[in-house]
């Protein structure tokens, strides 16, 4: 695959693979769709990835993991629809100001979308978790959703004495 090529993508979807670019990797200029499922690759190589994806408008994460945050700190202005499932991201950080749908299960971890301005639609499925814990946590993390589904799937009761 040559450099034409590759700036001609605007598609990938890849699962059971290991992603590791090439030094000096120039990305995917093109690209709109972005979905890794099961996919090897470290929280560095990831970033840069998704940096080099100036015109990424679908990105979706399933069983990525990496044990890291995921922070990415170049603006996707284009990023539209974010759905992340089962990934043992430590933190989810992005700068994503024209974001409109989030959709996420997994654990309780922090969610910055701080700049999504555009933010209508946000799901949010946790595994265990206090709902007031929960709850506050990713209020703070999402400021200006407009609809919000929150389902936590094992319930944990707060007792106060």
């Amino acid at each position: 695959m040559n450099n034409e090529s590759i700036s001609c993508l605007q598609s990938i979807q890849l699962s059971f693979v290991s992603l590791k670019p090439p030094f000096q990797f120039g990305g995917f200029p093109n690209l709109r769709k972005l979905d890794l499922s099961m996919v090897h690759v470290t929280g560095k190589d990831l970033e840069d990835t998704l940096s080099s994806c100036c015109n990424i408008e679908c990105l979706s994460l399933d069983r990525n993991h990496l044990g890291v945050e995921l922070k990415v700190d170049t603006p996707l202005f284009h990023l539209l629809h974010l759905h992340i499932v089962r990934c043992d991201f430590t933190k989810i950080e992005l700068h994503a100001v024209n974001l409109h749908t989030f959709a996420y299960r997994g654990p309780l971890r922090p969610i910055v979308l701080n700049h999504s301005s555009k933010l209508n639609d946000v799901s949010i499925s946790l595994y265990e978790a206090t709902f007031q814990h929960a709850f506050a946590s990713l209020l703070n993390g999402l400021p200006s959703v407009k609809h919000l589904t929150f389902h936590i799937i094992f319930l944990q009761i707060e007792v106060c004495c």
